[in-house]
């Protein structure tokens, strides 16, 4: 459920809040092994297991 509470948190949330940044080594290397061991999961499909839409993440 805290996934759940960050993804509704990010509503009120502005654009020039978040930095986005390249990952670095550490991050390629986590990336890597989550979807080694299939523990990775798509922006949509996170979306449906809550039961939340795109527009539910907008202002």
């Amino acid at each position: 459920m805290y996934v759940l509470d960050i993804l509704k948190g990010l509503k009120g949330l502005s654009d020039d809040l978040i930095e986005e940044v390249e990952p670095d080594e550490w991050d390629l290397k986590m990336i890597a092994e989550a979807e080694n061991d299939g523990t990775t999961y798509t922006l949509d499909e996170v979306l449906k297991k809550c039961d939340l839409t795109y527009e539910d993440l907008q202002d």
